[in-house]
């Protein structure tokens, strides 16, 4: 899980699923009624029988779902919400704000340093696809491609 790989699982209550295949996630299919209930059952149930204090959700309309519900319906959830897609948008747009004030919007220390040019070189040859554009050496130089 990539929880794990990231030693962030420390802290996970559970991994849930609300057992509707993504094909069926369409009003022809199932109803919005049927899909939101659900959504909803499985996180009071993270909430009650795992001690979950706070829901993310691995699918971006779940967490739409759980948004709209607790927007909709104050107390609904006890936890707290974080909405993937939404939290996509205010890290892009942070990321914006810092760049635009020169500050970096993203670390490259630790595990976030840049892989060392020559790794990434060889993978991308064997992926046969040209460096990223951000792929530069220290001293400023852009590898070949």
């Amino acid at each position: 899980m990539m929880l794990e790989q990231y030693q962030l699982d420390r802290g996970l209550a559970s991994v849930r699923s609300f057992d509707i295949d993504a094909n069926d996630l369409y009003p022809d299919r199932k109803s919005e009624t049927d899909i939101r209930d659900r959504v909803v059952e499985t996180a009071k149930r993270a909430i009650e029988e795992d001690g979950a204090e706070v829901l993310l959700s691995g699918c971006t309309l779940a967490g739409s779902i759980l948004s709209k519900y607790t927007r909709e319906h104050a107390g609904g959830l006890p936890a707290p919400v974080i909405d993937g897609m939404l939290t996509g948008f205010k890290m892009a747009e942070m990321m914006v704000s810092l760049a635009g004030v020169g500050l970096p919007p993203v670390s490259r220390i630790g595990i976030y340093e840049q892989p060392p040019l020559h790794d990434l070189q060889c993978l991308r040859n064997v992926q046969k696809r040209p460096m990223p554009v951000w792929a530069v050496d220290p001293g400023g130089l852009k590898p070949e491609s």
